[in-house]
């Protein structure tokens, strides 16, 4: 009932710009990575998340960005997109721009499921079409697909507990720990 509402709620004329270019960012991606260094890559995405998570839970929320329409919600998601189709961390970007620009839960929450669904189920087929999915791939899969359910259930139970200030601290956090553990991979 509750992923029909939010489904119901997702206004494809805003997100457009952001869905379209993160669409041309997912081959763009997977195109370059075999080019690039995934040790650094990742070292960098993580030091990023972690600076930029540290600074806004200290801010606690008084940062907000003014700035930016249509062509720079594009930018992020042609930025979304090329993250996605390198190493499928689409939602990173769009995550700090809702949280800059202030967006309540409701509408980050939708943007969230609307552009990772999106742009990993392209990064997906990008990755079948280029050869680029093996054995080691769908093993990771299995793994990973009964957490990803798990934490789903979790965050249906959880989130209408949440106003904005929370969920806030709770996005931050999950993106700290994931540029903590980016970093830790490569120690």
């Amino acid at each position: 009932m509750a992923e029909a509402k939010a489904r119901d709620a997702i206004d494809w004329r805003r997100l457009a710009p952001m869905l379209v270019a993160g669409l041309v960012g997912v081959p763009i991606g997977t195109w370059v990575l075999p080019w690039i260094s995934l040790a650094v890559f990742k070292s960098l995405v993580g030091c990023l998340l972690i600076g930029y998570c540290a600074f806004m839970l200290f801010a606690a929320g008084r940062v907000r960005l003014a700035a930016g329409g249509r062509g720079a919600e594009a930018a992020i998601g042609l930025a979304g997109g090329v993250l996605g189709g390198l190493a499928g961390l689409s939602g990173a970007l769009p995550t700090v721009w809702a949280t800059l620009k202030g967006w309540p839960k409701d509408e980050r929450r939708v943007l969230f499921q609307a552009f990772n669904m999106t742009i990993l189920s392209a990064m997906l087929v990008a990755s079948l079409v280029q050869g680029q999915i093996g054995l080691r791939f769908l093993v990771a899969l299995g793994v990973a697909l009964p957490a990803t359910l798990f934490g789903v259930y979790l965050g249906s139970l959880l989130y209408p507990r949440l106003d904005d200030r929370r969920f806030d601290r709770i996005v931050l956090v999950l993106l700290l720990v994931s540029g903590l553990g980016l970093v830790w991979q490569n120690r």
